[in-house]
């Protein structure tokens, strides 16, 4: 009875101690695998470490083994931290870890009974490795795996991105993928057709990984109107232009050039541009900004290959014209040509201008058109104008108003107001047209309707000659065709019982609206003012008396007049 009840008690320890100790191994973050085995044959590259007796031997001088600890499921850094634990007899001593291979190398003395424990600052102590009888220069291999796991966190950008990990495939991004254990892992991430795969260590601290950018990129060149301009790109700086092939995201960015002042400059100056690079690779900044002036030399109304001097400096010869590209601000230009100079400052204050020099002709032997002259191509006039219908055939000339039965006058007088066009091209050759406006009054009291008045609209077209003798005094001649119509024409009742006659025009025997001349005009321009006279002589019959005969019926135009000029320049 005493011996069945010493035996239970012996079984109930054994399985107390027992289930204590598998207990203890379930909860502990590193184990060492049931893999522990003789290597002797395969030392591999480890032979260089060994090739001495005193390698071989333990703490006592005595011939030893050597065992191999590798590590899974944790990091080289983390792995270093490990200490090697073993029992008395084990005899540890000089052990080393060996980076590249991630494994631990440990002499031990040769024996039986003897354990080993792998000891780390975080996560406690291992299992218990018990050694079987280790033979003398043997060499043994063992795998201490480590448990402990966590969570991973994986982004990208944009979202949306397939994570494999290890092979598995677990989501897209953002993806957290649990219940991991520490160490080496391979990670994928795929977006459309684009893939990045990493060889990631996760430990303590390193559990979050984002280096996974998928957003399109471009190269892109920036350049400035200086170089070594310094460049920024969101605020971020670059370096100094020309940069040539830089990669940047897609979509808009902030470029920005600073050029410190320097000689012939100011303060900095800084050009700043939100540009979208989806749509343009070239980047142009002009923290210095430039404008090109045309300069254009003319001598007795001519182009002319004068010289000139920007600056008091740049000197610039031998061409009709000079396109020159200047930084904004004043700068002094200087033209010479046949003795004679102009300076002028001008303000440069946009990408293109241009800039016409005359030099007068005056005192020298000219052709009268090449006279320097203001060619004031613009009047204002106001002039007084009669019109006469004159009838011939049968041998009669018949010349009258056209208006009054009676033959009560001659002419149909009236006001002309409006404005003429007379620029000149080449040779004293020009143009001479206008808009003018004429108002036609004329009474009688012999009959029921006492006055008459009449609307028209002027256009002359005329080829035009100027001879200049100063450069306001000129006297033009000019010649062609003129085109009247009239607007409205209209007799007034003197009776409130008698209605107004206003169907005058383009009735049988009357005159017609339009009227078609041959004019000859002259103008002479004192100053501001130009005086004026001009002869018309129609081409178009009117046929007045066409059905009492053989007669012809035209109108012809007298205009004496003053215009106020206005320069074109």
């Amino acid at each position: 009875m005493i011996k069945r009840l010493f035996l239970f008690v012996l079984v109930c320890v054994m399985h107390t101690a027992m289930y204590a100790q598998t207990d203890t191994q379930s909860k502990a973050q590193m184990v060492f695998s049931n893999d522990f085995h003789d290597a002797s044959g395969q030392l591999g590259n480890l032979t260089a470490h060994f090739i001495t007796e005193k390698t071989w031997t333990d703490m006592n001088g005595e011939i030893g083994a050597i065992v191999r600890i590798k590590v899974t499921g944790m990091s080289v850094s983390e792995m270093s931290k490990l200490k090697v634990i073993g029992s008395a007899n084990a005899s540890v001593h000089d052990t080393q870890f060996l980076e590249n291979e991630q494994e631990w190398i440990v002499p031990l003395s040769k024996g039986t009974n003897m354990w080993l424990e792998m000891s780390h600052p975080t996560y406690g102590k291992s299992t218990r490795l018990s050694l079987p009888k280790l033979k003398e220069k043997g060499m043994y291999d063992v795998t201490l795996v480590n448990n402990r796991t966590t969570t991973i966190v994986v982004h990208s950008l944009p979202d949306g991105a397939d994570v494999y990990l290890d092979g598995n495939h677990h989501g897209k991004t953002p993806c957290e993928i649990s219940e991991q254990r520490f160490g080496k892992h391979d990670l994928k991430l795929m977006y459309g057709s684009k893939t990045k795969e990493v060889k990631i260590d996760v430990e303590e601290g390193h559990t979050f990984f984002d280096d996974f950018d998928f957003r399109e990129r471009r190269n892109i060149n920036i350049i400035s109107s200086e170089d070594n301009t310094t460049i920024y790109i969101d605020n971020q700086l670059i370096g100094q232009a020309p940069i040539h092939n830089y990669e940047v995201l897609v979509g808009p960015h902030t470029f920005k050039a600073i050029r410190t002042g320097s000689k012939g400059y100011n303060d900095t100056q800084i050009d700043e541009q939100t540009i979208d690079i989806s749509s343009q690779t070239e980047i142009k900044l002009y923290p210095i900004k430039k404008g090109n002036v045309q300069v254009l030399t003319r001598y007795a109304g001519k182009p002319v290959y004068a010289e000139l001097v920007v600056d008091n400096k740049d000197k610039y010869t031998s061409e009709p014209s000079y396109k020159v590209n200047l930084p904004y601000g004043t700068h002094s230009f200087r033209v010479s040509y046949n003795g004679k100079s102009k300076e002028k400052f001008i303000n440069v204050n946009k990408p293109e201008q241009t800039q016409v020099f005359k030099l007068s002709a005056k005192n020298d032997v000219v052709w009268p058109w090449q006279r320097e002259y203001d060619i004031a191509p613009v009047g204002f006039s106001l002039a007084y104008v009669y019109k006469q219908l004159v009838t011939t055939g049968e041998g009669q000339k018949l010349k009258e108003s056209g208006v009054w039965p009676d033959g009560k006058g001659k002419t149909l007088k009236g006001m002309q107001a409006g404005l003429h066009f007379q620029p000149c091209f080449k040779f004293g050759l020009g143009l001479y047209t206008g808009l003018f406006y004429e108002l036609y009054v004329s009474t009688s009291k012999k009959y029921d309707y006492d006055m008459f008045i009449e609307h028209c609209a002027y256009v002359p077209v005329h080829l035009y000659y100027r001879i200049p003798f100063g450069r306001k005094v000129a006297l033009s001649v000019h010649g062609g065709l003129g085109f009247n119509y009239v607007i409205h024409g209209a007799f007034s009742a003197k009776d409130e019982d008698i209605e107004d006659y206003t169907d005058f025009y383009e009735e049988d025997g009357f005159p017609k609206k339009f009227n078609m001349a041959m004019e000859v005009g002259a103008g002479l321009r004192l100053g501001a003012f130009q005086l004026n006279f001009q002869y018309g002589k129609g081409l178009n019959d009117h046929k007045s008396y066409s059905s009492q005969g053989d007669y012809k019926t035209i109108q012809n135009k007298y205009t004496f007049g003053v215009s106020y000029m206005f320069s074109a320049e």
